[in-house]
């Protein structure tokens, strides 16, 4: 898993997709900005969770999720 990081470095920073959530008036708003600007490249690096607050991509989601089916073993 290659592209999974608790925080994201400068350079993968630009790969990060801005985050949504409902506001309190019910409408969409900007819950975090994509890019350098983001908490997952800005933010305290001190709270590493397993429980959550990793970033990753589809394709190493995907792949865990899928060794996950395979009882633990993914290639060999």
């Amino acid at each position: 898993m290659s592209d999974t990081r608790f925080f994201l470095g400068d350079v993968r920073a630009e790969r990060l997709a801005a985050q949504y959530a409902p506001g309190e008036d019910g409408k969409i708003r900007l819950d975090d900005p994509a890019g350098a600007e983001s908490r997952w490249a800005t933010g305290p690096k001190k709270l590493f969770r397993g429980a959550g607050g990793l970033v990753s991509t589809a394709r190493d989601y995907l792949r865990f999720q899928q060794m996950m089916l395979n009882g633990g073993e993914l290639t060999g």
